[in-house]
This record gives C-alpha cells, sequence and structure tokens, in this order.
C-alpha cells in the first residue's frame, strides 16, 4: 500500500493540519515561552509567555498600528524619502515602535521574574520597561512570533 493509499484509509493519522478544531477558538490562545536568561545549564530561568499572531492580542495591536500608519500617511504633506539620513532614521523608528507595540500585545504572561527574593505577578507595565531597558528582547519575541509552529497544536 502506498502513502496516498494509507492516509486514505486511515485518516485518523493522516500528516497534516487537523480541520477537527476548526471553530475552537482556544488555538489561538496557545502561549509559546520565550527565554531571555538561562542559568550555567543552559536552562531557560525567566522569559516570557506570548500567544501568536493569530490571536486576538496580536491582531487587535495590529490593526491598530496600520490605522496609525494611515492616519500618519494621510496627514503627511509627502512621501518619507528613505534616501536621505533622516528619512531612513524616521522609518527605522515607526517600525522599532511597531515592533514594541506587537510585543507588548502578544505577551500574556512571564516566569522567573522576582522581586525581592519573591516571584512577582504578571505586570504588562514592567513588561514594557523591560523591552525599553533590554530591546533585544523585542528582537527574541519577533523571532518568536513569526515562527507559525511555535503556535501550532500537535
Amino acid at each position: 500500500m502506498n502513502t496516498a493509499q494509507q492516509i486514505q484509509t486511515s485518516p485518523a493519522t493522516a500528516a497534516g493540519i487537523s480541520l477537527d478544531d476548526l471553530d475552537n477558538t482556544q488555538l489561538n490562545n496557545i502561549t509559546f515561552d520565550v527565554v531571555v536568561a538561562r542559568d550555567d545549564n543552559g536552562d531557560p530561568v525567566s522569559g516570557f509567555k506570548i500567544v501568536g499572531k493569530n490571536s486576538a492580542e496580536y491582531q487587535s495591536a495590529s490593526n491598530d498600528i496600520r490605522i496609525a500608519n494611515i492616519m500618519r500617511a494621510s496627514k503627511r504633506q509627502k512621501s518619507i524619502d528613505t534616501s536621505t539620513e533622516d528619512g531612513a532614521k524616521q522609518v527605522a523608528k515607526q517600525v522599532a515602535e511597531n515592533n514594541f507595540a506587537e510585543s507588548m500585545a502578544v505577551v500574556v504572561g512571564w516566569f522567573g521574574f522576582n522581586r525581592n527574593g519573591s516571584a512577582m505577578d504578571f505586570d504588562k507595565e514592567i513588561v514594557g520597561k523591560l523591552l525599553t531597558k533590554y530591546p533585544t528582547w523585542i528582537d527574541q519575541i519577533q523571532s518568536a512570533l513569526n515562527t507559525d509552529a511555535n503556535f501550532m497544536k500537535v
């Protein structure tokens, strides 16, 4: 029996994306751990729990960013000249602000953050301060966010 015949005769074991859970909105809330600190053995110590691009959090932030960009562009008298240093800086700043906003939206929890030796409850305001102090963490969140496999139910 070839592979195609096997898949047709035993669909329960077929490879691919199951459509059985198509109406299950909980699948959009699958989280992925973005580790920002490891111990000497390489084990995760601290990090963020993020939801993916199919989540309500990401979709809302993405829509808000899109609206703000459209409004900003419509108020501008002329296009940004990205061949100049000032124009390139302006676009780079906007991209960084958009990435920050997306990262803030998708962080829904954390692990390993302490104050005075005690684990802290999740605080979105502190997440903003952390991402401002450690901008490379935004890059780590964006990288994880752009990997669909991190948010697929297997």
